[in-house]
């Protein structure tokens, strides 16, 4: 499935994050680049992103986003 424009925002910043710095960004990491105060909305945002297969990421584990496509 086709990522929205703030998903896909969302995961290139992921992959130069995790480019640059080895680790995937914390939520509060992508809401700021997103420009948005919302951390729920990021937290939505990347449910629906991990149940359209773009991403994949383990809870309970801070940083584990790993973009899929």
């Amino acid at each position: 499935m086709k990522p929205s424009q703030r998903e896909q925002q969302a995961m290139d910043y992921i992959r130069r994050h995790v480019s640059e710095f080895g680790y995937a960004p914390f939520q509060w990491q992508i809401a700021a680049h997103l420009k948005t105060d919302s951390r729920g909305f990021v937290c939505r945002m990347l449910d629906n992103m991990q149940r359209k297969g773009l991403i994949s990421r383990r809870y309970g584990s801070p940083r584990s986003i790993e973009v899929l496509q």
